[in-house]
């Protein structure tokens, strides 16, 4: 049985072949707005994912003006005083 690290939420096992090709990897984006184009990186191969109990997962929601969610669209646009008390 694999256990995770022990100051670890969530540990990621694998591999990167460094024989293989780099493959591309993205677009992304970011919270300033700005967007990367793909680019090629190693491969990373998974092999297992542990966790332990109660593990915190911390994530962000990164969209466009176009994308976004309606929350964080009044926020980006300066419209987060108008909403009502």
């Amino acid at each position: 049985m694999k256990t995770t690290l022990p100051n670890a939420d969530f540990t990621i096992e694998g591999y990167i072949d460094p024989k293989e090709p780099l493959s591309d990897e993205g677009p992304f984006g970011d919270h300033g707005g700005y967007h990367t184009l793909p680019e090629p990186y190693p491969v990373f191969h998974v092999t297992a994912i542990t966790h332990r109990k109660d593990a915190v997962y911390p994530a962000t929601i990164v969209a466009n003006a176009v994308g976004m969610f309606p929350f964080e669209s009044l926020l980006r646009t300066g419209r987060w005083s108008t909403l009502p008390a």
